[in-house]
């Protein structure tokens, strides 16, 4: 950091001087000491800007003014190097994970591309996802019809009830099935194949397959899927209180009761538990920050305010 008189004759003053040297090393601390009388404020605003790296210290000043703002500029200074730093860290990390991840994704499309087997990835309704290129070959659909499509209508008749059984029952228990039927092949002809369901869940997925758990201790029934209602399955006010109850104890959430009402299913009561969650998180870090605004000075303070003001 640096002191800088105003009045440095002869040659620059100690504005200019403060201007030639931010060109060089723009993050340069600087204390400005003046008595106002060669710059007005507004005039020193104009000739280098309006920065966080400024003070005024207005003569006559004291020693300790001095101290405390060389102790304070120079740490600010440090921390800013370690920002610095710690963003450098941070990109190389970033930029080492994405070149990985691109070589795990060519690694896949060769695998995908090349693969017999058929690869689909498909949500809880049956819509595609992702196919890989091999359902042309083997059951003679082009990309865009497979994406189209539904998983269940290429089902032969008389698999049909017994493939959504097994579905049915993968996604509720979140475990890996194996399903032998046939599929149509865009001829109109049918293919004998043997499926491997492996369920993959999101957030919400992980929170469907612990309320399903929940509801078969409770109800005793199984098995239980995400859009089942629970009334419907034999829930009555005593049983939806023990659900409530082991929700509470089991996500750490406040969930009134009259939730499992509003919302009798997995997937609904599953949407609730996020949203409660979102909250919770929400608020946590809300009161990370009122602390750490409680920890600021005035002045970094109003600092943080005229660099948001400035923005806006």
């Amino acid at each position: 950091m640096a002191f800088v008189d105003v009045r440095m004759p002869p040659g620059w003053d100690g504005i200019e001087t403060i201007a030639r040297i931010w060109e060089k090393y723009p993050e340069l601390q600087v204390v400005v000491c003046t008595a106002y009388s060669d710059y007005s404020w507004d005039d020193l605003i104009a000739k280098i800007g309006q920065s966080d790296r400024l003070v005024i210290l207005k003569k006559p000043f004291d020693t300790v003014e001095a101290l405390q703002l060389a102790n304070a500029l120079t740490a600010k200074w440090d921390l800013l190097q370690q920002v610095h730093s710690r963003i450098g860290s941070l990109e190389l990390t970033v930029s080492e994970s994405s070149a990985r991840l691109r070589e795990s994704q060519e690694h896949f499309r060769l695998i995908s591309e090349n693969v017999t087997d058929l690869i689909s990835v498909v949500d809880v309704r049956g819509r595609h996802q992702y196919s890989s290129p091999s359902f042309r070959r083997v059951l003679g659909y082009e990309p865009a019809e497979v994406q189209q499509a539904c998983w269940f209508d290429w089902f032969h008749p008389d698999d049909n009830k017994q493939a959504l059984q097994v579905w049915k029952e993968s996604l509720a228990r979140g475990s890996v099935c194996v399903l032998e039927q046939r599929l149509r092949h865009k001829d109109g002809s049918w293919r004998a194949v043997e499926s491997q369901l492996s369920p993959v869940r999101n957030a919400r997925g992980e929170v469907e397959h612990t309320l399903v758990h929940i509801w078969e201790q409770v109800l005793d029934v199984r098995p239980i899927g995400i859009h089942d209602n629970f009334f419907d399955l034999g829930g009555h006010s005593l049983a939806a209180t023990r659900v409530v109850s082991w929700v509470i104890s089991q996500f750490q959430l406040e969930i009134p009761l009259q939730s499992l009402f509003q919302s009798p299913t997995v997937a609904e009561m599953a949407v609730v538990i996020t949203e409660h969650q979102g909250e919770q998180v929400g608020k946590a870090e809300l009161d990370r920050m009122l602390r750490e605004l409680e920890l600021l000075s005035d002045e970094d303070a109003k600092r943080l305010w005229s660099e948001e003001h400035r923005k806006n």
